[in-house]
């Protein structure tokens, strides 16, 4: 059954300039999807659709067979969660816990009073990801990881089938970016939870996701699965990325990477 449907999907930020242009992909439930291509291709555009944080054509999104902008706002918070780039947002002035549990405001209604019931989901979250250490911390005095992990966190606490994360692991060293992957990993074991994850980390995207999804100018170059994507992968990173690729098989793993070639 499809979680998603994006069918003949365009979008512009100015007139006559298309950031999407007739973009179709079909994403099941519990699958793993990444978003790649290069700066400007579209990409963190097209999860700001399907959060439905831009204006688009009605029928051009549907979840769970209903379009998307048939559901309400709080709906629609219990059925996505959106991270965005976290060197682009602002950390609150919450302590982790409070931040985490605010993804519970969904199910809270108005005035807001967060049960038992929440306050355990928060802590579950809290768990999952690694963070409970850090509940009482001020989310202004953590490390980039450690930000990172918080605003996952608060995803998970919102509980839904859907996650849509916009380079969670950019500006990271390493460590924390392994990190982050598990953690994501850990989410979807845990709950089966449908992934869209925009990235630049071409072998992550490969190793860590099920299916790919390559833009170029807005366009597709490439849907499908990973183990498809690596049959032409040398010459696919050159038509999305304009540059030469060369295949690096791991010295431990025996598992195939992909550079940029050297130019002797």
């Amino acid at each position: 059954m499809s979680a998603l449907q994006v069918t003949n999907l365009s979008f512009c930020y100015e007139k006559g300039t298309k950031v999407i242009d007739n973009l179709s992909v079909t994403i099941k439930k519990g699958e793993r999807w990444s978003v790649i291509g290069k700066n400007g291709s579209g990409k963190s555009t097209l999860i700001r659709c399907i959060a439905r944080l831009e204006k688009i054509d009605h029928n051009a999104i549907t979840v769970n067979n209903k379009s998307l902008h048939q559901f309400s706002s709080i709906e629609i918070a219990r059925i996505c969660a959106y991270v965005p780039q976290a060197t682009l947002r602002i950390p609150p002035n919450y302590s982790v816990f409070e931040y985490v549990m605010m993804g519970r405001y969904p199910y809270c209604g108005f005035p807001v009073r967060y049960t038992r019931n929440d306050r355990l989901i928060t802590s579950e979250a809290l768990e999952l990801t690694d963070t409970a250490e850090l509940a009482n911390r001020s989310m202004k005095n953590l490390s980039g990881g450690e930000l990172q992990r918080a605003y996952i966190a608060g995803a998970v606490a919102q509980q839904t089938g859907i996650m849509l994360l916009d380079e969670p692991v950019s500006f990271l060293d390493p460590m924390h970016r392994e990190m982050i992957h598990k953690t994501l990993s850990r989410i979807h074991d845990e709950f089966g939870t449908t992934m869209i994850t925009v990235t630049h980390d071409i072998n992550a995207a490969l190793q860590r996701n099920t299916h790919v999804l390559a833009l170029n100018s807005g366009k597709s170059v490439f849907v499908g699965t990973t183990s498809e994507f690596r049959k032409t992968a040398v010459d696919l990173l050159q038509k999305i990325y304009g540059i030469v690729f060369e295949t690096v098989n791991g010295t431990s793993s025996g598992k195939p990477y992909y550079m940029p070639a050297q130019e002797l």
